[in-house]
């Protein structure tokens, strides 16, 4: 086949929950798949085809959402804009000291990372994380736009003192 023919791109994630023990001790909590919603993909689109008027400081992944919820949240689509749970925590990355890109020195895989400290969180279930883009302004709480840029169920993951939460989400993107 002549290049670009049949060529198709993914955009896969996985995301890691360790328990971090004050002894040190880690204790895989959840493991699984992220779902990418149509925000993501719009933005990813965009800057692949390289549309004017789209900032790609406004499209990276600039902050991690922790959301808790007493009760089951409704299951990840493509639709989803946003947190449906209470927010817990939002980490916010400093690219250039926070997000590890190409790691182990695979291209396109990057691999950002969040922690809920012994601290944080206490009493609370985790039920979901998010990936959410810039938007317009580096502090995602006065950003007018901030678009989802992938969520996840993590099932129910309570929250106590005896631990912290070490979260760790590795997007890879590939084009073949």
């Amino acid at each position: 086949m002549p290049d670009g023919v049949g060529s198709r791109s993914m955009l896969m994630g996985h995301i890691q929950i360790y328990r971090v023990y004050q002894d040190g001790q880690r204790e895989l909590a959840y493991s699984g798949r992220n779902h990418i919603v149509t925000s993501a993909l719009t933005a990813l689109s965009e800057l692949v085809t390289q549309k004017s008027g789209v900032d790609p400081a406004e499209r990276a992944v600039h902050s991690l959402w922790v959301e808790s919820s007493p009760v089951a949240l409704a299951d990840v689509t493509a639709a989803d804009s946003g947190p449906t749970g209470t927010v817990v925590k939002r980490a916010v990355f400093d690219r250039a000291a926070d997000v590890d890109t190409n790691v182990g020195a695979v291209q396109g895989l990057t691999e950002y990372r969040a922690v809920l400290s012994q601290a944080e969180g206490n009493g609370t279930i985790v039920r979901a994380i998010g990936l959410y883009m810039r938007g317009d302004n580096d502090d995602p709480l006065l950003a007018s736009s901030t678009p989802l840029f992938a969520r996840q169920l993590t099932g129910a993951v309570p929250k106590d003192n005896t631990f912290a939460l070490d979260f760790r989400w590795r997007i890879q993107f590939t084009i073949a």
